[in-house]
Formats: C-alpha cells, sequence, structure tokens
C-alpha cells in the first residue's frame, strides 16, 4: 500500500494537469485560428458577387474625399473602443486627441459658434456618418450644421458607428428621459444606409447590425457547447466551409427585402413622430444619400462602387426607390428622401459608400438648415445637460 500523497505533491500533481489542460486548450485555439485563416484565403468570395470584378479598391487614406485632416485615421482607429450601454447596445469611451474628442457621457464633441440671440438647440442622430467618421470634429456633420446657423442653433451629436434607426430613436427617448427636463426645439435623425446593411446580413427589416453575433454570445453562457458554437459563429472562413458544403441559404429578393426596409423606417419615424410630439419637439427623418446614388462619381467613388457587393448596392438603391414611392402616395414634410443631393456633383464627396467627407458634410448642413427652419419649434430651451449620461455634453 502506497503511502498518501503530500499537500505539495497534490498541488503539484494538480498544476501540472492544469498546465497540460491549458497548453491543450491554447493549442486547440490556435489550430482553430490558423484553419479559419486558411479558409479564409482559400475560400475568397466570389468577385462576381462584386459590381465590377475587375475594379481595384483605393484605401481609405487616400481618397480624395479626406481633404486635409492628415492623420485622422490613426486616432479613429485609436477611438474605436466602446463599452455597453442598455437599449443602444454600446457607446464610444472617452477620447481625447488632435481631431478627435469624445466626451466623458461617449458622444463626439461638436464645435458649437458662440451662441446668438434667441439660440435654438438640435439634436442630431444617426449612425458614423453622423458621428463623423472620416472627419475632424470641426468637420462633422454635427459642426457644419452649427456653422450653417451661424450661432443660432447649438447642435449636440448623438451619432454613433452602426446604429440603425431603431437605436436612433432609443436614443433619443433615453435623451428625453433625463431629469432635468431639457428639450430640444428640434430633432433630426439621419439613417438609411445601416438599416439596409443590417438587413443585407440577416435578409430581415428592422434588426441592429450583426444581431446574429449578439444572439450567439447570449446563448454561449448556457454550456461549453454553446460557447463553442458561439466562437465557430465569430470565425468567417469556418462560415465560408459551411456555405461551400451545405449552400449559401435562399435570399428574399432584393425588391421584397427593399420594400420591408423602407416600410420598416416609415413605422419607425412614426412612433418617432409621436414621441417628439408628446414633449414638444419638431422632428426632421432623412434618407442619407450614397455614392450609389451619384451620377458622375469621381475617379475613386467609381472603385468604392466597383469593389461594393452587388447585392448591397441593388438593395440601397431598391430602399430607395421603394420609400420614394410610398411618399408620393402618402407624403410627409418631415420625411427628407436626399439620394439626389450629390446625383450631378463630379467632385469628390464620399470616402466610400456612405461617408461623405468635410466638402460633403458641409453642403448637407446647409440643406439640413434650410429644411428644418420650417418645422422648429420656437418653445422649448434646452439646460444644461452635463450631469445626465443620456447626452453629450454641452459645449
Amino acid at each position: 500500500m502506497s503511502a498518501p500523497l503530500s499537500r505539495f505533491a497534490v498541488l503539484k500533481r494538480a498544476g501540472y494537469l492544469l498546465g497540460v489542460i491549458w497548453l491543450s486548450f491554447g493549442a486547440a485555439l490556435f489550430a482553430l485560428a490558423l484553419c479559419d485563416a486558411i479558409l479564409r484565403v482559400v475560400l475568397k468570395p466570389a468577385k462576381s458577387a462584386r459590381v465590377d470584378a475587375s475594379a481595384v479598391a483605393i484605401a481609405r487614406e487616400k481618397m480624395l474625399a479626406n481633404g486635409a485632416d492628415r492623420g485622422y485615421w490613426a486616432e479613429h482607429d485609436a477611438a474605436r473602443e466602446t463599452e455597453w450601454r442598455p437599449y443602444v447596445y454600446f457607446r464610444r469611451k472617452p477620447y481625447v486627441g488632435r481631431l478627435i474628442h469624445v466626451d466623458a457621457n461617449g458622444f463626439r464633441a461638436t464645435v458649437n459658434p458662440p451662441p446668438a440671440a434667441h439660440q435654438q438647440t438640435l439634436w442630431l442622430f444617426g449612425g458614423s456618418t453622423v458621428w463623423g467618421t472620416g472627419v475632424s470634429d470641426a468637420n462633422t456633420l454635427a459642426s457644419q450644421l452649427a456653422k450653417s446657423a451661424a450661432g443660432g442653433a447649438q447642435v449636440l451629436n448623438f451619432g454613433e458607428t452602426g446604429y440603425v434607426s431603431a437605436q436612433s430613436q432609443l436614443s433619443f427617448m433615453a435623451g428625453l428621459r433625463c431629469g432635468d427636463g431639457a428639450r430640444p426645439n428640434a430633432a433630426i435623425f439621419i439613417d438609411g444606409v445601416n438599416d439596409v446593411y443590417a438587413a443585407l446580413q440577416s435578409g430581415v427589416a428592422g434588426q441592429p447590425q450583426n444581431e446574429s453575433n449578439r444572439a450567439a454570445e447570449f446563448n454561449a453562457t448556457r454550456s461549453v457547447g454553446s460557447f463553442a458554437g458561439a466562437l465557430i459563429e465569430r470565425l468567417q472562413g469556418v462560415q465560408r466551409l459551411r456555405e461551400r458544403i451545405n449552400g449559401t441559404p435562399l435570399e428574399a429578393s432584393v425588391a421584397d427585402l427593399g420594400e420591408r426596409v423602407a416600410q420598416n423606417f416609415l413605422a419607425q419615424a412614426e412612433q418617432t413622430r409621436a414621441i417628439a410630439a408628446a414633449q414638444g419637439v419638431a422632428v426632421l427623418f432623412v434618407w442619407q444619400p450614397t455614392v450609389f446614388d451619384k451620377a458622375i462619381p469621381s475617379a475613386d467613388e467609381q472603385s468604392v462602387i466597383g469593389t461594393s457587393l452587388l447585392r448591397h448596392r441593388d438593395l440601397q438603391l431598391a430602399t430607395t426607390r421603394a420609400l420614394k414611392a410610398k411618399l408620393l402616395i402618402s407624403p410627409r414634410a418631415d420625411v427628407l428622401v436626399l439620394d439626389s443631393l450629390f446625383e450631378q456633383n463630379n467632385r469628390p464627396i464620399f470616402i466610400d459608400f456612405a461617408h461623405t467627407g468635410a466638402v460633403g458634410n458641409a453642403i448637407l448642413a446647409a440643406r439640413l438648415w434650410r429644411e428644418v427652419q420650417g418645422l422648429i419649434s420656437p418653445v422649448n430651451s434646452e439646460k444644461n445637460a452635463g450631469s445626465c449620461r443620456d447626452r453629450p455634453l454641452s459645449h
């Protein structure tokens, strides 16, 4: 009969077993990541899925629409870190750079001119175009809108990368719930491209982007098998292999899906309109322009169009057509479709399929200021919102 192991020997053996398990787990993860990387190289998406199979992509740093904001993209990458927020999913963490400032509440800073007499307050909502991807603080759409107002309006930027129209609505509701009773004179919602892109991802209208990832992550807490499944869902190469074996899911027709996205956008606007009316806030809903709308794109914009997915371009254009058709039947003064804003402009306006540079933001801001003046309510005046986490800090 062997002697019982000492406590030291037991701990040593347990440490050895844990080390073996840890090394095995690490080796398995490494092997999975390596296989995924190989599959992504071997199983490249077919070029026929693009608008132009021969088109060559231009790096975003070299797009002429970037203008003079040199060094922007390094700051952009540094400012991408986010944190969880209820309902809207995420907001940026605070960031201070030379061209980008994100305040303590997680909102992009707006450069507002000195206030004029009877200053109005505007809240601006949307995705990354509103947040200001590609431009400095001074050239975001919010800052350009404040400049167009010439001190007649303070603008607060509620935009966040990836937000669909439902998240814009939730951001608006959260801002109104702040306990200080502050209200804007008007709220402008600039949406569309993320609604379309989310539908492109899932085949369903009305969902946020990357919703399948969140469903997998939620279920991952239930078992080890679910966790492994959630991990595999993240691996692009493995997903491509699965599609090659099982075939791609049957996709809804572009026309049908575009119709549903347009209907969802209008339904979202109707709900937001009712909420705003109860609070005495004027609203303007804007279907944003894209590079696909341009009749005479610049050379680098042509490269963006050419390297875009054919289904993406067709779905964006089909949704715009469906939305305009619905508004012809039931016009709404507070819904503005701006697909023609840059249609005949041959200057470099877009950095990619949706993000406008400084020149494009200035043109869009001037149009928004003209439109919102006819809707704006003179009654409300915002107080200092600095104590509420759901609104940008006043600057």
